[in-house]
């Protein structure tokens, strides 16, 4: 059973890398206008979408495993901490994204909601990288 729960937790946590590309392609949905911009917004909500899914994911099955991990107090908080601050940051930009998809569709500025997801999408890649060595490093924590 650990074995199913370790593959579902790497499986999630490759699929969160999605968080890694988000701000390269948001700075490119800035930049759009149009159908264009429809079409790479909806392309950012999926990513986004996909990515919220993989982390609940990963925090299930990581709470699944945490009880034979031997690993520290500590380690489980930020661990905890780092998932809901991941959770936090796509929602806020799931919810800037609708909002830059309907002003597109409205013909009017999408610029206050472009930086905005522009802005959530680096930081929850920083934080991405953050729980990778977090998580491939719980010495760390003694």
């Amino acid at each position: 059973m650990n074995s199913v729960m370790l593959f579902l937790h790497v499986i999630s946590a490759i699929l969160m890398g999605s968080y890694l590309v988000l701000p390269f392609l948001s700075g490119r949905a800035a930049a759009l206008s149009g159908l264009e911009q429809q079409s790479n917004v909806s392309l950012l909500i999926t990513l986004n979408r996909v990515g919220q899914i993989a982390l609940v994911v990963a925090l299930l099955t990581g709470g699944a495993m945490i009880s034979t991990a031997g690993v520290s107090v500590a380690f489980m908080i930020t661990a905890i901490i780092l998932v809901l601050a991941i959770g936090a940051t796509s929602g806020i930009m799931g919810s800037s994204l609708k909002k830059m998809l309907d002003a597109s569709k409205a013909d009017s500025s999408t610029s206050v909601p472009a930086s905005k997801v522009q802005t959530f999408s680096w930081l929850s890649a920083i934080l991405i990288l953050f729980i990778v060595y977090i998580m491939t490093h719980p010495a760390v924590f003694g």
